[in-house]
């Protein structure tokens, strides 16, 4: 009977490791979509203001340098999202990129309703709640496995 529950056991062990990878790749996934998102939209707004303008309605009525640094912070989102894991250094950053980029997209939704643009409050909320599962997906595998 011990036996058996050893077994049990070790199933268990391989199928919480077979989970975890499932949920790496998955994390993996939506990190990439995120930052491609967030990059060409960063670079545009830090770097080409003149195609943000015509391109983003909100982007006419906010004041440039805040613009630019909403760009700037998108884009050092993108590299926190993207390159603790490459690194394999301080991943648990992963994490705190996700929030401030969860962070810009409470804003967002804040700047959307008090324009009036209650339909683009959806995308927002999307890449919201991605940043936010990466964000407790990978805060999650920075804890200490229990024994």
């Amino acid at each position: 009977m011990r036996l058996l529950h050893l077994n049990k056991n070790v199933d268990h062990k391989m199928n919480n490791h077979k989970n975890r990878d499932y949920m790496n790749v998955a994390l993996w996934i939506i990190q990439l979509m995120l930052a491609a998102v967030f990059l060409a939209g960063g670079i545009m707004k830090a770097f080409n203001y003149e195609t943000a303008r015509m391109n983003i309605s909100w982007v006419k009525d906010v004041p440039k340098e805040l613009v630019r640094f909403i760009g700037i912070s998108e884009i050092i989102g993108c590299i926190g999202l993207l390159l603790p894991g490459i690194t394999g250094k301080l991943q648990i950053l992963t994490s705190v990129a996700a929030i401030g980029l969860c962070v810009i997209m409470i804003l967002g939704i804040g700047l959307h309703i008090y324009r009036g643009e209650f339909s683009l409050i959806v995308v927002n909320v999307i890449l919201f709640s991605l940043a936010a599962f990466v964000a407790y997906g990978r805060w999650q595998a920075c804890k200490p496995a229990k024994f």
